[in-house]
């Protein structure tokens, strides 16, 4: 059986539309006009752009900057120090005597050592890596900051002795001799002036 397709009522939405649409344009042009309009941008329109400011807004948005900048860097000056006077202070009860188990000294039981001694044990007891590496870094004992720090100093001398060429040199030697630092693994390293030696 074929089914007569049913007519849709007219909704309210429908019109609505038509009565939008028979208004006249010359109102909405006249409250399009009324908006106050802002220089600003954001949600209230109260944020300006800096290129959009006068020289003197500039200047005393600058100073107050500036002060409060000066404000936050002795602020976390402060609280540097104060970290550091903590750090540096002796510790009691028994993180002093774990200190003093471990050995060390009781004019270097501070705060700081007790930190460094609880990474060293957390590398040593409970095989953390990260404590390990941790550990060797504060120490400067590192390899790969070893490595990094001589390579560091291998491009500075490069390039130190680069600046330093003149045009003439540079024309006359094509070749610049680079520098490899290999960390010391035990083995002996052999050298081109030994291969000649023991020929």
């Amino acid at each position: 059986m074929a089914t007569k397709k049913e007519e849709k009522p007219v909704t309210s939405k429908k019109r609505g539309r038509k009565k939008a649409e028979e208004t006249p344009m010359a109102e909405a042009e006249i409250v399009q006009e009324s908006k106050p309009k802002t220089r600003g941008y954001g949600t209230n329109n109260n944020l300006v752009s800096f290129s959009e400011r006068t020289a003197n807004e500039r200047r005393e948005l600058a100073k107050k900057a500036g002060v409060e900048s000066g404000k936050v860097r002795r602020r976390k000056k402060e609280q540097r120090e104060m970290f550091n006077d903590f750090l540096d202070s002796a510790v009691t009860g028994v993180i002093k005597s774990n200190l003093n188990l471990l050995g060390i000294p009781e004019e270097n039981m501070t705060w700081s050592m007790a930190m460094f001694a609880s990474i060293v044990t957390d590398a040593v007891n409970k095989h953390n890596l990260n404590a390990f590496r941790t550990a060797m870094e504060y120490a400067g004992r590192a390899p790969l900051q070893e490595i990094r720090e001589n390579e560091a100093i291998a491009r500075l001398a490069q390039a130190m002795q680069l600046a330093n060429m003149s045009d003439s040199e540079e024309e006359d030697d094509d070749s610049v001799n680079v520098v490899f630092y290999i960390p010391d693994n035990g083995r002996p390293i052999i050298r081109d002036e030994d291969l000649v030696e023991m020929e």
